[in-house]
This record gives C-alpha cells, structure tokens and sequence, in this order.
C-alpha cells in the first residue's frame, strides 16, 4: 500500500488526471477498474475519477507495486542549463525571450530546449524542488516553432498553470509578432480567413480556401507597418495553428525572409513573436492582478539593415 498526501501543486484537479500523472505508465482501463472497486480511496472513501482533490488530501492505493513509481530520493538531479533572456519574473510566472534555433520543447532533434533551461533556472533559483513535487513540474504556456524568437509564458505552480492555459484556449491572451515578408502585401491590413492542413511527415502546413478533412480554421491579422521590397509587419494570430504565420504569409505571395520551408530564401528567419497582452475578459482567480497587463521586446533582427 502507498499513500500520498496532496500538496498545493497536486490540487484542484481531478483526481484521474493526477492519477495517470503519477503513475505513468498504468493502462486506462484498469486505473478505472481500481477506483470502481476501492483499491485507490480518497481519505479511506471511494471516489470517482471526477473527485477534485483538495490540500492535503491522503490518497491510499492498493494496487501492483509495478505501478507505482520509485519515489527514492535523487541524489544527482541532472539539468540542462543554458542562457536565458528572463523579461518578467514573479511568484507565479516566468517570461522570458526564446532566441531563434532552440526549441521550446525537448525534441529528438536536439540536445537542449527552452524547457530545459526554464527548469534548470528555477531549480537553482530555489522556485522547484523535483523531490517535494508529486506530479507538478513547471512548464511553458505557449510554444513557438524553433526558428521563431520572442515572447514565451512559463507557469511556476500548477494553479497559474491551469489558467494560463485556459485563458490562451479562450483567446484572452493576444499574441502578437512581427516579421519581414519579401515584398509587400497590396493591402496594407488584411485579414486572412481560410483553412490550415498540417502533412505531419513533411512538417509543413499548407492553407486552402476550403474545408476538408483534419484541416482546421485559421485566422489571421496583419498589418504593413514599413512598406518596401522587403516589409516589416505586425502579425496577430486568433487561432494558433502550427506554422499559421509563416504559411499564410505564403500563401498571399510574401514568405517571411529567411524562412526557406515556405519560399523565403536562406538565413535566419524573421519572426519574432514580440508582445503578449493579458486581455482577461473573465475572472482569473490567482493571476487576475495580471489582467491588462502587456509585456513587449525588441524583435531579434536589425530592421533598417533589411528594409
């Protein structure tokens, strides 16, 4: 038998959902047979998978030892560390500036991830303690692809968390970039309103005027700020689709410089995702001290040597 005493990071959620977080590798089916049948009890009662756990709740499972995750201590907890550019900190959020060519998450494909960098931080900033932690770790809010710069949220405690993640499904977090596009769009607002197809194997997302099968709404605002054979643009996404940006500025005839995946030549692309605005429209519990509140860089790349 194990027992495990909730701790903040661990409540307000559904107990299931912590489950499959704490556990791992235990099949669907049978973690549900377990809470039908009483070997998983929520302060010696049986509860639903639905049950919202609260602080110091005591879960105790009856249930194979093989399920149950070693919970010996680490002695050497290894991180990746690398720079990072912190552009706001506070007790529940970090922001900072992901560089171009460093992905925000761990991939195959490279030794290193924002991700990496961002629980390296807070580990060595005494902000996460891995070995306190039931289920929590921190992680990144919004992603960008790995050859975009700019603004990324990383949530600290699992509360800010779940509304973080929340308020961008709901589209109360603006994200808004600029880039250089080859040429200049003849409108100089625009707003693009089509349909997005991503081909998984070629990592490339393709736009269509009509619906069809797994393609999804994309929706996109832009405007020409600098006109010329190369123009800068502010670019707002209301619906994050991967690649949106970079494909739509394709598909209306100017690629973003540097992105070669969508026709825009060689180099390091364009695009910085350079203003997030905290526009809650409603409550946000934790963070509603954030509301209104706007965080903007310098993009990454020298206009007046591109213009």
């Amino acid at each position: 038998m194990k027992s495990i005493v909730i701790k903040e990071n661990d409540s307000h959620q559904r107990l299931d959902k912590f489950l499959f977080k704490y556990l791992g590798s235990i099949p669907k089916g049978l973690l549900f047979k377990y809470l039908r049948t009483g070997h998983i009890k929520v302060n010696r009662k049986k509860k639903d998978g639905n049950y919202i756990l609260a602080l110091n709740d005591v879960i105790d499972l009856y249930i194979s030892d093989e399920f149950i995750p070693d919970t010996k201590p680490k002695e050497n907890i290894q991180f990746k560390r690398g720079p990072l550019d912190i552009v706001f900190e506070n007790d529940d959020i970090l922001v900072v500036n992901k560089p171009a060519n460093l992905p925000s998450q761990p991939d195959a494909s490279s030794k290193d991830s924002l991700t990496d960098y961002i629980k390296a931080y807070l580990y060595d900033s005494g902000s996460y303690d891995p070995e306190s932690e039931n289920s929590f770790s921190p992680a990144i809010c919004n992603r960008l692809d790995v050859n975009t710069s700019g603004l990324v949220i990383a949530a600290k405690n699992a509360e800010s968390l779940r509304i973080l993640n929340e308020k961008i499904r709901n589209k109360e977090i603006r994200k808004i970039y600029k880039c250089l596009v080859i040429g200049c769009p003849e409108n100089r607002c625009g707003y693009l309103d089509n349909y997005i197809l991503k081909d998984k194997a070629l990592n490339k997302s393709k736009i269509l005027e009509q619906n069809v099968p797994g393609a999804l709404s994309a929706k996109t605002n832009y405007k020409v700020l600098v006109p010329g054979k190369t123009s800068l643009l502010e670019v707002e996404i209301l619906t994050g689709r991967s690649h949106q940006i970079r494909a739509h500025m394709a598909y209306i005839g100017h690629p973003i410089l540097g992105d070669a995946k969508y026709g825009g030549g060689s180099g390091t692309q364009k695009l910085c995702a350079y203003k997030l605005i905290f526009d809650f429209k409603e409550d946000a519990s934790r963070l509603n001290y954030l509301k209104g509140f706007k965080i903007e860089i310098k993009p990454d790349f020298d206009i007046r040597k591109e213009i």
